[in-house]
C-alpha cells in the first residue's frame, strides 16, 4: 500500500509542480509545495532510521534495509506520516515509547486512556518479511489511527493479551505465515478485544499438520469417523473462535481449517457481518462433515473459498447450514470428482448460489461428462459456473440439460474436449451470456511426468469435420493440417513469402466464391442445408420445444443461419485447434454477441463476409496464421470496436486491395492490431474510413514506404511503426501527424527498430522530427545510417549535427544545379556548332524534297522551266552586286527575277 502511495504522488507530480531531491542521509525525497511528501531510503544499508528525516513527510520507505531493532520513538517528530514500509529487514525487536503507553497493562476497557498530546497519525504500518519472534502488550498503542499493518512472514509464536490494544482504527490486520499454531494459548480472548473496526483479517499459513496426521491424507477417500479424543491427542489444537468473536465489523477473514473432526466454535456465530470465509490451502481439511458450518450464522451473502484443500468428501448436508451462501470455490480438490461433486450438491438447494467453481475438480487423464453430476443443479438459480482444468474430453448431451436456466456465465476452458456435440444444449440458456470454451488439448509437459498416458491424448483437435454450418473447407484432417504447418509455421524466421507461394497456398486451401464478392450488393441469405423455420429458432430460444437431443443437434450444427444463445454477449473460442476456412458464413439476426475471440487457431482464410453480427465490437483472429483476407469480410461488421489481426500472413490480401476496401465499413473501429501480419504495403485509402481510430498497430511487418492517409483520423493517439523497413516518413505522412496533434496533442508514434537514414533524401524528415508536436516514442534509442555511413543515434543527428547535415546537402544541391547547367549549356553550343557546319547541306536536302514533290505535278522537261540551287549570304557584296547586274540584263524580266532572288516564295 505504500508503493502505491508513493506512485499515487508521482503521477500526480506534474498537477502539484513537484520535483525530486536529495535530502536525509542520502534518500531521495519527492518535494512539493515546499514540504516533503514522500522519502525514500528503499534498500539504503541503514541499519536503524535516520535522525534527519523531513518532519513534513507524508510517506516513509525503509523497506530492504538492515534495521534490527525498531524504536517507535525514532519517528515521533515526524507527526504528518501517514505511511511508512519497514518490510524485509531484519527486525526482531519493537522498542515501544514508553510516554505514550497507557497508564495500566492490566486495562482492558474499550474506551482510550488518556493519552500525549502528540499523538502519531500513521495510517499503514508494514513490519512484513522480518524476524519478529514476539511481541509486548501495547506496542502499537500509539498508533491510535492505525488502518492497515502488516506482521505476515516473521517467526511469531504467540500474541500477548494486550497486543492490539489501542488500535481502535485499525481496518486490516495481516499475520500469515507466521508460527501462530491454532491453539487456544496462541489465541487468547481478549487478543482482539480493540479492534471493533477490524474489517480484513488474514491468519493463514499459520498451521502445521501434524506428520502423522499428514500421512492419513492421501489414503482417506471416504468418511472416516475419528474419536475427538484421539484427534487431539495428535494435534491438540482448535479454532480460536473465542478471540474472534470479538471482531463483529469483520468481513473478510482467512484462516487455516484443520482436521474435519475439529469443528469450528460457537464464537462463529458472532461474526455476522462475514462476507468472505477463506480456508483455502488447508490439506488438513480432508473433509466437510453434516455440522462443520452449523456455528456459524451470517447475514450477508458469502463467498466460501475452499480451493487447494485435501477435501475427500463432502457430506450431502454440510451447506445446508449456509443459506446466504453466494460463492463457492472448490477448485483444486482433485480427490473429490465429480461423483463425490453430485453428493456434495445435494445441499445447494438450502443455499442461495450464484457463482461454482469446481476447476481441477477431477486429476485424471481423461474424462466423459455425465448429467447425472449436474442433477442437483436444473433447479438452483445459478448464474456462473466454471469447469476449467479437468481433462474433460466428452461431454454428453444431457449434461446441458441440468444446467439451471439462470445461468450467465459458462466455462469449459483448458480441457481436453474432442467434440462440440454438446453445444447444441446451449439454446436452452436463454440467459446465458459468457461462454468459453478457449484452450482445448493443449499438452503440458509437466503432466507427462504424473501421467505418461497422457501424451497419446496431446494435441488433438476438436472433432467438427461432421458438421457443416455453412460451406467450410475441413482442414483439420491430419495430412492437410501437417501440410499448412510445414509450409506456415516457420514463417517467423522467414523474412519473406512470396506471392506465388502464397497464391498456390490460396488455390489449395481457400475455395472462394468470386462471384459472392463481385459487389457487396450480392450479399444474399445463403440456401439452407435443411428446412428450419422462424417458429422453430423462436422455439428453442424460449425452452418451448418438444424435439429430442439429436433433433437438437441436428438444428444447431447444420442450421442455417447460425443460431445463438439470445442473449449470449461474449463467446471465448480461442486455442481449440480448430482448423477451417471460413468461405461465408451467417449468423442468426437475433443474436445480441459483442466479443468474439477466435485467436490461436487455425482458420486459414478468412473470405466471408460474415453477416448476422450487428452488435459486435471485440473481435479477436490474432494468431491464426491466415493466408487469405478478403476485403468483404468485415462488410456486415459495423459495430466493430476493436480488432485483433495480429499474427496472421496477410500482407498481400491487404496490397491486392487496391480500392482500400477491407476495412471500409469499420467507421466505429478504435483499436487496429495489424502487427506481425508480412504486410509490405498498404493502400493509401486503407484506413481513410475509420475517422474513430486511436491505436493503429503495424509494427513487426516489412513496411518500406508508409502512405495511407492519415489526416482523417483525428482522433489517433498511438501509431506503431516500430519493427519494419522504414527509412524515413513522407512529407504527407509527416503532416497529417501534424494536423492530428493540432487537435489531439496526447498523439504517439513508435518508429524504433527501423532501418532509419540521415542522408540530403531525409532531410525533411529529420527536420520534422525536429520541430513536430507528435510524440515520439524511444526516440532515444532510434538509429539511423549517416551520410558517411556510421551508424548514430537520430537524437544526436537532430541535436548537432543538422547544420552540418545542411551545409553538405546545400552543397550538394548546388553541385548538381551547376553541374546540369553545364551539360545544358554544352549541349545547345553543341547543336548550334553542328547546324552552323551542316547547314548547307540541311538546306539542300530541303530543296531536293521540295523538287520532288513539284514533280509530281509537273514535267519540268516538257515546261523549258530550270532551276538552280543556290547558296548565298545575303550581307555579302558579291552576292549584291550579281542582283544589280541581272536587273539590267532584261529591261523586262531581270528586275522581277532579281526581286525573286531576294525574295524567294
Amino acid at each position: 500500500m505504500l508503493l502505491t502511495v508513493i506512485l499515487v504522488y508521482l503521477v500526480v507530480s506534474p498537477v502539484w509542480g513537484g520535483i525530486y531531491v536529495p535530502c536525509s542521509s542520502n534518500c531521495t525525497c519527492w518535494y512539493d509545495d515546499n514540504h516533503f511528501i514522500a522519502v525514500n531510503c528503499s534498500a539504503r544499508g541503514f541499519y536503524s532510521i535516520p535522525q534527519d528525516m523531513p518532519e513534513t513527510a507524508i510517506s516513509l520507505d525503509l523497506s530492504y534495509n538492515l534495521i534490527s531493532t525498531w524504536r517507535t520513538a525514532s519517528i515521533a517528530k515526524l507527526v504528518h506520516l501517514s505511511d511508512i514500509d519497514l518490510s524485509n529487514n531484519v527486525i526482531i525487536e519493537i522498542i515501544s515509547d514508553e510516554k505514550l503507553k497507557f497508564i495500566s497493562d492490566q486495562h482492558t476497557d474499550t474506551r482510550p486512556s488518556p493519552r500525549a498530546s502528540h499523538d502519531l497519525s500513521l495510517k499503514t504500518l508494514l513490519l512484513n518479511d522480518n524476524q519478529i519472534a514476539s511481541l509486548e502488550n501495547e506496542t502499537f498503542a500509539e498508533f491510535s489511527s492505525l488502518e492497515q499493518l502488516d506482521l505476515s512472514r516473521n517467526r511469531l509464536n504467540i500474541l500477548p493479551p494486550g497486543v492490539f490494544r489501542g488500535l481502535y482504527s485499525l481496518e486490516s490486520l495481516n499475520l500469515q505465515q507466521n508460527n501462530l499454531d491454532l491453539r487456544s494459548e496462541t489465541y487468547p480472548t481478549t487478543v482482539f478485544a480493540d479492534l471493533k473496526r477490524l474489517e480484513r483479517l488474514n491468519i493463514q499459513g499459520n498451521y502445521k499438520p501434524d506428520t502423522r496426521l499428514s500421512q492419513w491424507m492421501p489414503t482417506l477417500t471416504s468418511f472416516v469417523h475419528l474419536n475427538n479424543t484421539d484427534i487431539r491427542a495428535i494435534v491438540n489444537r482448535a479454532y480460536p473462535d473465542k478471540a474472534l468473536s470479538s471482531l463483529v465489523s469483520l468481513s473478510v477473514l482467512q484462516m487455516d481449517a484443520l482436521h474435519y473432526d475439529i469443528l469450528p466454535g460457537p464464537g462463529f456465530r458472532y461474526l455476522t457481518n462475514l462476507t468472505v470465509l477463506d480456508f483455502s490451502k488447508s490439506m488438513a481439511l480432508t473433509g466437510l462433515p453434516e455440522l462443520f458450518f452449523s456455528n456459524f450464522s451470517f447475514q450477508k451473502p458469502l463467498q466460501l473459498i475452499l480451493s487447494r484443500c485435501g477435501l475427500n468428501f463432502i457430506h450431502p448436508d454440510s451447506f445446508a447450514y449456509l443459506p446466504t451462501l453466494h460463492s463457492l470455490s472448490l477448485r483444486d480438490n482433485v480427490y473429490i470428482d465429480f461423483s463425490g461433486f453430485e453428493i456434495a450438491s445435494r445441499g445447494f438447494l438450502k443455499t442461495n448460489i450464484k457463482k461454482l467453481d469446481i476447476s481441477r475438480l477431477h486429476g485424471a487423464s481423461m474424462l466423459t461428462l455425465q448429467g447425472k453430476s449436474f442433477q442437483n443443479l436444473r433447479d438452483l438459480s445459478l448464474e456462473e459456473l466454471i469447469m476449467d482444468y479437468n481433462h474433460i474430453m466428452f461431454i454428453n448431451a444431457s449434461v446441458m440439460g441440468y444446467m439451471p436456466r439462470t445461468l450467465r456465465k459458462l466455462s469449459v476452458g483448458r480441457n481436453r474436449l474432442n467434440d462440440i456435440d454438446f453445444l447444441s444444449g446451449l439454446l436452452r440458456l436463454t440467459h446465458l451470456e459468457v461462454f468459453n470454451i478457449s484452450v482445448q488439448n493443449k499438452y503440458y509437459w509437466a503432466e507427462s511426468k504424473t501421467s505418461p498416458g497422457n501424451r497419446q491424448n496431446r494435441s488433438k483437435p476438436i472433432n467438427i469435420s461432421k458438421y457443416k454450418r455453412f460451406p467450410l473447407r475441413m482442414l483439420n484432417r491430419r495430412h492437410h493440417t501437417r501440410s499448412v504447418l510445414s509450409q506456415l509455421k516457420n514463417r517467423e524466421q522467414r523474412q519473406e513469402i512470396s506471392k506465388e507461394f502464397l497464391q498456390k497456398l490460396q488455390g489449395k486451401f481457400c475455395p472462394v466464391d468470386d462471384a459472392s464478392h463481385s459487389k457487396i450488393s450480392t450479399l444474399r441469405t445463403p440456401t439452407r442445408m435443411f428446412n428450419v423455420s422462424q417458429a422453430m429458432v423462436d422455439a428453442f430460444h424460449t425452452g418451448k420445444h418438444d424435439l429430442e437431443a439429436w433433433d437438437l443437434q441436428r438444428f444447431i450444427l447444420h442450421a442455417r443461419p447460425i443460431p445463438l444463445p439470445m442473449n449470449l454477449k461474449e463467446l471465448y473460442f480461442s486455442e481449440t485447434k480448430l482448423g477451417v476456412a471460413i468461405p461465408e458464413a451467417q449468423f442468426q439476426s437475433r443474436n445480441v454477441l459483442k466479443k468474439l475471440d477466435l485467436s490461436g487457431n487455425y482458420l486459414w482464410c478468412l473470405g466471408g463476409p460474415v453477416t448476422g453480427l450487428h452488435f459486435l465490437e471485440y473481435l479477436d483472429l490474432s494468431g491464426n496464421h491466415a493466408i487469405l483476407l478478403s476485403p468483404y469480410f468485415f462488410t456486415d461488421m459495423s459495430s466493430l470496436k476493436k480488432l485483433l489481426l495480429s499474427t496472421n500472413v496477410i500482407g498481400s490480401s491487404l496490397e491486392a486491395d487496391i480500392e482500400g476496401r477491407t476495412f471500409s465499413q469499420l467507421s466505429g473501429l478504435e483499436f487496429l492490431d495489424l502487427s506481425q501480419c508480412a504486410i509490405s504495403t498498404l493502400h493509401p485509402h486503407a484506413f481513410i474510413s475509420n475517422r474513430n481510430l486511436r491505436v493503429l498497430l503495424i509494427n513487426h511487418n516489412a513496411l518500406d514506404f508508409f502512405q495511407p492517409d492519415l489526416s482523417q483520423l483525428r482522433n489517433l493517439s498511438y501509431l506503431d511503426l516500430s519493427h519494419n523497413d522504414l527509412r524515413e516518413l513522407s512529407t504527407s505522412v509527416s503532416a497529417s501527424l501534424d494536423l492530428i496533434a493540432s487537435v489531439n496533442p496526447a498523439i504517439t508514434i513508435d518508429l524504433s527498430e527501423n532501418p532509419l537514414v540521415c542522408d540530403c533524401s531525409a532531410f525533411p524528415f529529420l527536420n520534422w522530427i525536429l520541430s513536430t508536436k507528435v510524440n515520439l516514442k524511444n526516440l532515444e534509442v532510434y538509429r539511423c545510417k549517416y551520410v558517411n555511413g556510421s551508424f548514430l543515434l537520430v537524437s544526436d543527428v537532430v541535436g548537432k549535427l543538422m547544420p552540418s547535415l545542411y551545409s553538405r546537402c546545400h552543397d550538394q544541391d548546388m553541385f548538381t544545379v551547376v553541374l546540369v547547367a553545364f551539360f545544358v549549356l554544352t549541349m545547345a553550343l553543341t547543336a548550334a556548332a553542328i547546324y552552323s557546319h551542316f547547314h548547307s547541306r540541311l538546306l539542300f536536302l530541303i530543296y531536293i524534297s521540295k523538287k520532288r514533290y513539284f514533280q509530281s505535278f509537273f514535267d519540268i522537261e516538257q515546261s523549258g522551266i530550270r532551276d538552280a540551287f543556290l547558296l548565298f549570304d545575303d550581307e555579302s557584296r558579291v552576292w549584291r552586286s550579281f542582283v544589280a547586274r541581272v536587273a539590267r540584263i532584261s529591261p523586262m524580266f531581270g528586275a522581277s527575277v532579281a526581286q525573286g532572288l531576294v525574295s524567294p516564295p
